[in-house]
């Protein structure tokens, strides 16, 4: 039973080279990360002084220790989680910069917790599991090899599953709120001046809002189903970034809305080569 678990998330779970998604996923969210501190830096005077950071002690000081030692030089903590991030684009994703990315991560939400969002929650998910989506370095003999592949597969089918979750716990949720099964919520959302970007205004009927929240609820919850068949694939991927880009340019949403579109990486439709297992076999 065990042999043929470890057979299938080996070879069927991913039959492409993760080394592709690899590439692509833990790079692009280090890249959003270096751009989000660019942003952040000219607030960050303001985020200390209104909302000082409080750690904790036990658990909490171990989560948030890069944060901790840097004290009161919040700067300092920042330049070093930069250099950090711009290592670690121009290195081989490994582990270690895997791990030290996500603790320096967790600091940083921790730090700008005032003026965060859901997408901080979701970016953190997916730096953990990219943690254990990286095959280097590489153990020695083929037998350690597999099982590190075993868990590179591991990790990937855990992003597409977390991916689906977040789709369907949305959808779920819209879907038995009376608010959205009216189209009262559209209506709300399309007149939150806060949110919304004063260059683009949509004027909807109470048909057209209703009309539209069911499609949103139709749309996240058939993702969370669909995507798992590949030929539903590429027209939900490209649907996702159209809807999460809708939500960019009109609630003005950036850091949710692209965070999600680079979680697509999960589950990039590559194109099939060799597999692991035959790869590990010919260099050994």
């Amino acid at each position: 039973m065990i042999a043929r678990i470890q057979s299938q998330l080996f070879d069927e779970v991913h039959p492409n080279r993760n080394e592709k998604v690899i590439a692509v996923l833990p790079k692009s969210l280090y890249l959003y990360l270096i751009f989000k501190i660019a942003f952040i830096w000219p607030l960050l005077h303001d985020i200390v002084t209104y909302t000082p950071t409080q750690i904790g002690s036990g658990i909490r000081y171990l989560a948030f220790f890069p944060l901790a030692i840097a004290g009161s030089q919040v700067q300092l903590f920042l330049i070093v989680f930069a250099l950090l991030l711009l290592l670690s684009l121009f290195i081989k994703t490994n582990y270690i910069c895997g791990f030290f990315v996500f603790w320096f991560s967790l600091s940083f939400t921790k730090l700008i917790a005032s003026v965060g969002n859901g997408s901080d929650l979701v970016l953190n998910i997916f730096l953990f599991i990219c943690i254990f989506l990286s095959i280097t370095p590489r153990f020695s003999s083929e037998k350690k090899f597999e099982y590190q592949v075993l868990i590179s597969n591991a990790a990937l089918l855990l992003g597409q599953i977390q991916l689906s979750l977040i789709y369907f716990l949305s959808g779920y949720d819209k879907l038995t709120s009376i608010a959205w099964q009216t189209g009262a919520a559209m209506h709300s959302i399309t007149n939150l001046t806060f949110f919304q970007n004063p260059f683009l205004r949509l004027e909807l009927s109470q048909q057209q809002s209703a009309a539209l929240c069911w499609l949103i609820i139709s749309f996240e919850l058939g993702f969370s189903i669909l995507i798992w068949f590949k030929k539903f694939r590429v027209p939900l991927l490209a649907l996702g970034v159209l809807f999460h880009l809708g939500i960019v340019f009109f609630l003005g949403l950036a850091d949710f809305g692209i965070i999600m579109i680079l979680c697509y990486a999960v589950f990039l439709p590559f194109t099939r080569t060799e597999t692991l297992r035959h790869e590990a076999s010919l260099q050994s």
